[in-house]
């Protein structure tokens, strides 16, 4: 019997700890749900249209692709790659390796096709993060400006013009902040990102040879950056802030070059680092 009744009492203990628990998250479900959906959606939509612009440079943030060859001679493939793995498939051997994403070999081309699919899911997905950012108190004129630019970017993307499908697509990013200041109070964060804007439009002018205004974006995203640097502990510092900060200066130096694939491999590599922070 005191078996059984000590039993009942770790089962009715347990049915308490799980009403507790069900009680806790349901007091804080609707506030805190919403915010983390609000910011997987900005998430979203910094990467997404990320991106699109970097894909008009054919630029790829991950450092490797991976890429998929059939032959029936696998030590010639194997002498141009050491990264490589292979798997005996009837008569032919399909190897697989890790190509480098670099700047300088890449091919120039827009892959307008894809940009089209791109443009076509930000427009079909955006009418659901609107309900969301505007339970979020976000300005109702600020949603409707980022439909119309959704808009004016498809009809770019359509009739395949480069410049005007850049301008728009950065004016896209800049709402990233603005929707974000609405939904967190981390400064660091907000600096960030803002940063990453300033970065994105130095990247836009680079495409275009605008050196000057190339220097203003990126003093712009310093003084931007510099709370970033300037508030963290030096004992407490993190590697990858140092790092990107170091980076920002490196774009900022070689503006004088005026190398525009220089620039690119910079740009480059201080945004792999931008989105990691």
């Amino acid at each position: 019997m005191k078996k059984i009744i000590k039993i009942l009492s770790i089962i009715f203990c347990i049915i308490i700890m799980i009403f507790s628990i069900s009680g806790c998250s349901k007091q804080k479900t609707d506030e805190e749900q919403l915010k983390d959906k609000n910011m997987s959606e900005i998430d979203y939509l910094d990467n997404y249209i990320m991106l699109m612009l970097n894909s008009i440079n054919d630029i790829d943030l991950k450092q490797y692709d991976a890429k998929l060859e059939k032959t029936e001679n696998l030590n010639e493939l194997s002498e141009e790659n050491e990264e490589t793995s292979s798997q005996d498939i009837g008569n032919n051997v399909v190897q697989y390796s890790m190509v480098p994403n670099m700047i300088l070999n890449s091919n120039g081309e827009i892959n307008w096709a894809n940009l089209k699919l791109q443009i076509e899911n930000l427009n079909n997905i955006w009418p659901s993060i609107i309900v969301d950012l505007y339970k979020a108190n976000v300005e109702n004129t600020k949603l409707t400006e980022f439909s119309d630019l959704i808009n004016i970017c498809l009809g770019y993307i359509k009739n395949e013009n480069r410049v005007e499908t850049l301008n728009n697509l950065y004016k896209l990013y800049e709402y990233i902040p603005i929707y974000l200041e609405k939904i967190v109070n981390d400064e660091k964060q907000l600096a960030v990102s803002r940063t990453k804007v300033d970065v994105i439009h130095a990247y836009i002018n680079t495409d275009f040879e605008n050196w000057d205004d190339i220097k203003a974006n990126l003093d712009s995203a310093i003084k931007n950056f510099e709370p970033v640097i300037n508030n963290t502990e030096e004992s407490e510092k993190d590697y990858n802030i140092s790092k990107a900060y170091v980076l920002l200066q490196e774009f900022r130096n070689a503006v004088d070059t005026h190398d525009k694939d220089l620039l690119l491999i910079k740009y480059k590599n201080l945004m792999e680092e931008l989105i990691i922070l």
